[in-house]
């Protein structure tokens, strides 16, 4: 239960499929098939491992191939930047509410 589990986006950034919680906040990484998410109970998370295992080699391979896109196109420096100045500029009043920003 992390606000942003580092470990996680590492991983992602490594092309690995994840496997993570709810309570990971990541929803983006379920929504962009880069992993799977459960609740953390046991049966949840043997049929979560069971998955990965019984998946093809391609398809983990995709799968962490769409991790890597996630952290790329979400999680980089260089965009977290870009979205504190529009966040800023918002602020500022010289732009309209990004759509990242959750009132």
């Amino acid at each position: 239960s992390e606000g942003l589990p580092i470990a996680v986006l590492e991983a992602c950034a490594h092309e690995l499929p994840c496997l993570i919680t709810q309570a990971c906040n990541l929803p983006e990484v379920t929504n962009a098939q880069a992993g799977i998410t459960i609740s953390p109970k046991v049966d949840h998370i043997v049929a979560g491992i069971d998955e990965l295992i019984n998946m093809t080699t391609l398809q983990r391979a995709v799968m962490g191939q769409n991790a890597r896109k996630l952290v790329e196109r979400q999680f980089t420096w260089k965009r977290i930047a870009e979205q504190m100045l529009g966040m800023f500029n918002w602020v500022l009043g010289n732009n309209a509410r990004p759509d990242y920003v959750v009132q």
